[in-house]
């Protein structure tokens, strides 16, 4: 890497980036403040760029005006209403539901019925990163600077779940996220991104725990659902023996650290990271 290219990666991105945060925050800000027109127009929006869409013109988008007049042609769904217009999309063929093509699923769990794909398309990514920037900038900046000299222990699930008959990868949309986050963003966490597909659950929460007990300056724990930490807390509780073995081999200086605190009766999460400003 060049000089240039290094200057322009570590300090002019990482900048550009900040600028654009405060600026959509700006623009937030002041969106908050007119909300009825705001939305007004980004219905019209939306309704303007999917009019014809096979969903769009089955909808009748070209003639609605109001939201009134949305609310009668496109009454409450549900994913079964859906579903064959998903199913289309997953073999391939576009202009669906939305102009823009679909270039990845989101999927739910499936614990409690069958998996949901839900269709992603390039600009929706875009606009997650967006929504992202907003929440980094305006709390992180102005409420938890201390959150940033650390690391952040981030649980996630698989980007990479499968991919359709038109081969358009499904997944979990926060596995996703991890996996295109800027490079700046990635040193800041704990976990690289791989980790997140190792499909065996013991195994990648094993991998897991070690890697979160070697790193003693986490400053920030994120998840989707706050049921994870509570497992992922049980966990390191009932195999602390176990791992305290693995990391007296990777690092002595740690292992000393957390062998006191579980000699202390101190395993627990507030002494083994004492630095965390967010969760």
């Amino acid at each position: 890497m060049t000089f240039w290219k290094r200057i322009k990666r570590e300090l002019i991105e990482p900048l550009e980036r900040r600028r654009e945060g405060l600026q959509y925050l700006k623009l937030f800000e002041k969106s908050t403040r007119k909300l009825k027109e705001v939305q007004d127009r980004v219905l019209k929006d939306i309704l303007q760029e999917q009019k014809n869409t096979i969903y769009g013109q089955e909808h009748h988008f070209l003639k609605i005006k109001t939201y009134e007049e949305f609310c009668e042609e496109v009454p409450l769904q549900t994913y079964d209403d859906m579903k064959k217009y998903i199913e289309k999309i997953k073999q391939g063929k576009q202009n669906i539901l939305t102009k823009k093509r679909v270039v990845f699923f989101a999927t739910s769990s499936g614990t409690t019925s069958e998996q949901k794909f839900i269709p992603v398309t390039k600009e929706r990514l875009d606009l997650f990163r967006r929504e992202f920037l907003l929440w980094s900038t305006r709390i992180l900046s102005k409420h938890y600077r201390k959150v940033l000299k650390g690391k952040t222990l981030y649980f996630a699930a698989a980007s990479l779940l499968g991919r359709t008959e038109a081969r358009i990868p499904y997944g979990n949309i926060t596995g996703y996220h991890v996996e295109h986050l800027p490079w700046y963003l990635k040193q800041k966490m704990v976990l690289p991104a791989k980790y997140y597909n190792i499909s065996n659950v013991k195994e990648r929460t094993k991998k897991i725990a070690i890697r979160a007990l070697l790193e003693k300056n986490i400053t920030q724990l994120a998840f989707a659902a706050p049921i994870e930490i509570l497992l992922f807390l049980e966990y390191i509780d009932k195999n602390k023996e176990e791992l305290l073995q693995i990391i007296k081999e990777k690092n002595k200086k740690r292992w000393k650290e957390l062998q006191k605190l579980k000699e202390q009766k101190k395993w627990k999460g507030k002494y083994i990271w004492p630095n965390i400003h967010l969760i």
